[in-house]
């Protein structure tokens, strides 16, 4: 605990401006409670499993059917930053940016942000919740209730981050794009290496 709170002393010492999260927001909403199906008829629906390493995974989707007027309300647009309310401790607090033009809606378990584009870019404080800097804040106030940790939307709109500039913010996501990218790139060639030594030892022994 004293080490989580020496932390975010840290982050307003900075050397960029402390923000709240609140203060760069336009919007902030719960997900839908009501049931989904598996069979693939309606909105596909978004659940706290799609979030993985701080992008949306597209897979193992659950539909529901939305009347006009739910449409409205519910449907993702693209530069929504979703976030995790529920789940482990580990996980809970996970946040990944929608990026896609077709309909989707997302569960009660997410939290949509809507972050005000002329503060910030969104993609920056989809990185900033999953770095240290917001992971520290997520395990002080997360409450563990039968196996899982949660994160209210008051709680998170409290959180604290350095912001830079636009033109700053801009160039760190496209740094840590680069460096992704890089690592998508090493990890496809490990694979395909893996499978050429499976292939060669195969070949030595079976002849």
């Amino acid at each position: 605990y004293i080490f989580n709170v020496s932390s975010i002393k840290d982050i307003t010492e900075s050397k960029y401006p402390a923000h709240k999260v609140r203060s760069i927001l336009l919007s902030c909403q719960y997900g839908l409670s009501a049931k989904a199906s598996e069979e693939p008829i309606g909105i596909p629906m978004l659940r706290m499993n799609n979030i993985i390493n701080s992008e949306i995974s597209y897979e193992e989707l659950k539909y529901i059917k939305l009347t006009e007027k739910q449409k409205e309300s519910v449907l993702l647009q693209k530069g929504d930053l979703l976030f995790n309310r529920t789940n482990s401790k580990e996980l809970v607090g996970k946040t990944a940016v929608f990026d896609r033009a077709e309909d989707y809606t997302f569960a009660s378990y997410l939290i949509r942000l809507k972050v005000n584009p002329e503060k910030v870019n969104v993609y920056f404080i989809n990185y900033l919740f999953n770095s240290p800097i917001g992971r520290i804040q997520i395990d002080m106030i997360s409450r563990q209730v039968l196996g899982q940790a949660n994160v209210n939307a008051q709680e998170l709109q409290d959180f604290i981050f350095p912001i830079p500039d636009i033109a700053t913010q801009e160039q760190i996501v496209a740094d840590i794009s680069t460096i992704k990218a890089e690592a998508k790139n090493l990890k496809e060639l490990a694979e395909q290496h893996r499978k050429e030594a499976i292939k060669e030892f195969e070949k030595a022994v079976i002849g």
